[in-house]
């Protein structure tokens, strides 16, 4: 504005220059005008209220225009301040018009409106929430008034710390102190507070309460340091004399002189005598002067040596006639001598030869003493153990003895018998069995082949394996019945070397296989396997598999159940290796020829079988089973033959099965077969 004023003066000043220069003088201000505001013209008085002053003329042209601005120096173009426009009307210039000036204050707009060149600059903070939830924010942020959310409160409770922890406004409400305030304290008696060594401790307070008092000194009970230990205003008061020793040493002191405990030493001990007084100091009047003894048995006498402090004398008894009593009643020094009231006859009480007795003095009493004492029994018909029996225990008997008879009945053992001892013989007559004794006591010996005649197995091959049973050398055995022979085509082995009718002219294979493959076609059920033998492992019973086959051909070809494994032994039915069809009709015996090598567990657990079908499988018969225990174990191969004359047709099958019947059956390495033959022989 100052500006302004001064550049309208100077172009008033011009104009006014101008003017004269071009008009010359006024005619006496009739070319003056009212002043604007109070201005009037460079050459009249500015009039109160607007009237011009005589002989005033214009500043500016009507309409010309000036930029102006009215603000403080410094502030114009500075945030949001700008200069306006001032326009001639009338001669005078008009206000600023369109200027922006400085704001008073600063508002929260993004913008500098107090045009310091700053933008929302000196906005005071903002504070919302109370105590320790209180939470001041900037009043303003990028433009804008920033929202302002009190903390959650850091407890529930309010805790005695001096400040608002719960955020209500109020300052440790409940609380009797603030933690760390300490004050003094005592909590003895109030006439002992400060007297002798009593004084104040100091309490501080934790969580709002006061704690303990500490550093605190109470009264205790006096003691001998020259201090008032019990604040009653005295010291060492009351604390009594001290005795020491007994009888003749005891002593007394004071307890405590001048603040100092005293020593209570008793007086020496002597040796005690019979005066009435405890010389040796041990709180016994006359003690340990023992006693005096007089006399001997039943006349002995003690008394004490000292009574009532005067020495005593000791004068002995008068003996009596000798009685059984334990005592010597007529004081010799013996006692019971002479067998006083004794030697008369008496029964014992016992039995047997200790009945009888005599009395005897022992031990102060008369007791009947055996005229025999007890002792081994013995065959004699008395009870000479005296324990109410008589030749109990069989006394003497018990040895070996000969009875002179024949056979068992020969040996016998003695007895007591009646009192005296007499040989039993240990077996009587029984009927004859084969074990090489006289069992019947006729002076024979396994005479009319007791236990034999019976058929039996041999373990020959062929036609000698049926025997009988013949008691031999006190032993059945197995006699052949049949002797080996040359062989014939009957179906049977006649020279018994396991082999049916293998020289018998005309003899013609039938069906042969060695498993090289499967080219045959045999049906290969659960676990069965064609392929080259491989020894197998963890098996728990018999062996392996084998590592070659029987022929030991460069094949190696077997047929078996898991080939270098093991069976399950899980519970199944019958796992069948089947043959293809066989045709074996025509006339003669069929045989089958195989070797085997097998490792099975037993019936129940663990069934094999050989079947033989003669109408292409419709319906099988069982030739060969395995047993009960024990089980199969082969470690080799074996040659097996059978006889198949009566299952022969154009459709005969064979198979060999393995099945599981029971739980807990042992783990085993199973079938193994090579070279099958079967031959028809005429």
């Amino acid at each position: 504005m100052r500006n302004l004023m001064r550049e309208g003066l100077f172009a008033g000043a011009i104009f006014l220059v101008v003017g004269v220069a071009a008009f010359g003088c006024s005619d006496g201000g009739s070319s003056s005008s009212n002043g604007a505001g109070g201005s009037g013209g460079a050459g009249g008085r500015g009039g109160a209220g607007g009237e011009g002053g005589e002989g005033g003329t214009a500043v500016c042209n009507e309409g010309e225009t000036q930029p102006c601005y009215t603000g403080p120096a410094g502030t114009q173009g500075q945030g949001e301040c700008k200069g306006g426009t001032a326009t001639c009307a009338g001669g005078q210039w008009s206000a600023c018009a369109g200027e922006v000036l400085p704001s008073a204050t600063e508002t929260c707009d993004g913008k500098d409106d107090d045009c310091n060149g700053q933008v929302d600059d000196a906005i005071a903070q903002v504070t919302c929430g109370l105590g320790a939830c209180s939470v001041t924010v900037d009043g303003c942020k990028d433009g804008a008034v920033p929202d302002c959310t009190p903390l959650p409160p850091p407890s529930g409770t309010e805790t005695c710390d001096g400040s608002d922890d719960n955020c209500d406004g109020q300052i440790d409400e409940g609380c009797t102190c603030v933690d760390g305030q300490t004050q003094s304290c005592y909590s003895g008696g109030a006439a002992t507070k400060g007297v002798g060594a009593c004084k104040d401790g100091t309490q501080t307070c934790a969580g709002g309460t006061w704690g303990p008092c500490e550093g605190e000194t109470l009264p205790v009970v006096e003691a001998c340091d020259a201090l008032d230990n019990d604040c009653d205003g005295m010291s060492d008061e009351d604390l009594g004399q001290t005795t020491c020793g007994a009888g003749a040493c005891a002593n007394t002191v004071e307890s405590c002189v001048n603040g100092m405990p005293q020593a209570c030493n008793p007086g020496m001990p002597s040796p005690e005598t019979c005066n009435g007084v405890d010389d040796d100091c041990n709180l016994l009047i006359d003690d340990g002067l023992g006693t005096l003894t007089c006399g001997m048995g039943a006349c002995q006498k003690t008394v004490q040596a000292c009574v009532a402090g005067q020495p005593q004398m000791c004068v002995p008894s008068m003996g009596t006639a000798e009685t059984c009593n334990g005592v010597d009643d007529n004081c010799n020094g013996q006692t019971d001598e002479g067998n006083p009231g004794g030697g008369g006859a008496c029964p014992t009480g016992l039995q047997g030869v200790c009945a009888a007795g005599v009395l005897n003095c022992q031990n102060g009493s008369l007791t009947c003493a055996a005229t025999t004492m007890a002792g081994a029994e013995t065959c004699d018909g008395k009870d000479n153990d005296c324990d109410g029996q008589t030749d109990e225990g069989n006394p003497g008997g018990g040895v070996v003895c000969s009875t002179g008879k024949p056979g068992i009945c020969g040996p016998g053992t003695t007895a007591c018998t009646n009192g005296a001892p007499v040989c039993n013989q240990n077996a009587q007559p029984v009927a004859e069995v084969c074990n090489g004794v006289d069992d019947d006591c006729d002076s024979q010996t396994d005479e009319g082949n007791p236990g034999g005649g019976a058929a039996c197995t041999t373990g020959l091959q062929g036609v000698c394996a049926a025997g009988t049973q013949t008691c031999t050398s006190g032993a059945l055995s197995c006699k052949q019945n049949v002797m080996p022979s040359t062989e014939i085509c009957d179906g049977k082995d006649n020279d018994c070397d396991g082999l049916i009718d293998e020289t018998v002219p005309n003899i013609v294979s039938i069906f042969s296989e060695t498993f090289v493959n499967n080219t045959a076609g045999w049906g290969l059920g659960t676990e069965w396997q064609i392929g080259a033998a491989k020894v197998s492992s963890g098996h728990g019973y018999g062996f392996p598999d084998p590592a070659a086959d029987h022929t030991l051909t460069a094949d190696n070809g077997v047929a078996g159940v898991v080939i270098g494994g093991n069976a399950s032994t899980v519970v199944h039915a019958a796992y069948y290796l089947t043959s293809p069809v066989i045709n074996t009709s025509g006339t003669g015996f069929v045989t089958m020829d195989l070797w085997r090598w097998l490792n099975s567990d037993y019936d129940p657990y663990m069934i094999n079988t050989i079947e033989v079908s003669a109408n292409n499988g419709s319906t099988w018969t069982v030739i060969w089973q395995s047993g009960a225990m024990p089980g199969i174990q082969e470690q080799a191969w074996n040659n097996y033959n059978y006889d198949l004359t009566a299952y022969k047709s154009a459709t005969m099958r064979v198979r060999f099965g393995v099945s599981v019947n029971q739980l807990d059956a042992y783990v085993v390495s199973s079938w193994n077969l090579d070279d099958i033959v079967i031959r028809r022989c005429q």
